[in-house]
């Protein structure tokens, strides 16, 4: 399976991996120490990988799903650098 992260996912993800099994309450404050990230945060971008199949929190601990092949997507590939003779570079989102 495939899947694309953003920068904050993938970091997300690395805090699981390197502690994995790991609890809830234990998870919510690697991520407040390390992203400053409150529980309903860790919560929400955990919810998020669990619904893309990267992990799966059972009986109160998260666990990797299965072999997962990741991509991290940088934000900037949605945009293009466009010259203009008034500026040096113009951004445009595509």
């Amino acid at each position: 399976m495939d899947v694309k992260l953003g920068l904050v996912e993938a970091r997300f993800a690395d805090i699981i991996w390197e502690n994995e099994p790991l609890s809830s309450s234990a998870l919510v404050k690697l991520c407040e120490e390390r992203l400053t990230w409150k529980k309903s945060t860790t919560f929400t971008v955990l919810r998020r990988l669990c619904d893309k199949g990267l992990f799966k929190n059972e009986n109160g601990e998260t666990i990797r799903e299965g072999e997962v092949q990741i991509e991290v997507v940088s934000p900037f590939e949605k945009f293009q650098v466009i010259e203009n003779p008034n500026y040096q570079e113009q951004i445009k989102i595509i």
